[in-house]
């Protein structure tokens, strides 16, 4: 009960909190984009087929990356 009482008083901070569910959809995205995407790449077409798409998986998570990293700078241009 103390515990509640102490959270409750506590304000809020949505901006801190959307950018932390940012940046874990990101790290999701990236996670199913080369483990599910290699997995299925494996699955169907086997393993030499893994190592020909992991470089285009990786680049693929390295320009989501990117662009994520361009929409946080300019949002933090913006609330400048």
């Amino acid at each position: 009960m103390l515990m509640t009482n102490i959270m409750a008083n506590k304000p809020t901070n949505t901006r801190k909190e959307r950018q932390r569910a940012d940046r874990n959809f990101l790290i999701l995205t990236i996670i199913v984009l080369i483990g599910l995407g290699g997995g299925l790449i494996t699955w169907i077409f086997g393993g030499w087929a893994l190592i020909t798409a992991l470089p285009f998986l990786l680049a693929g998570s390295i320009l989501i990356a990117i662009l994520w990293g361009f929409f946080l700078i300019l949002e933090k241009l913006r609330d400048k």
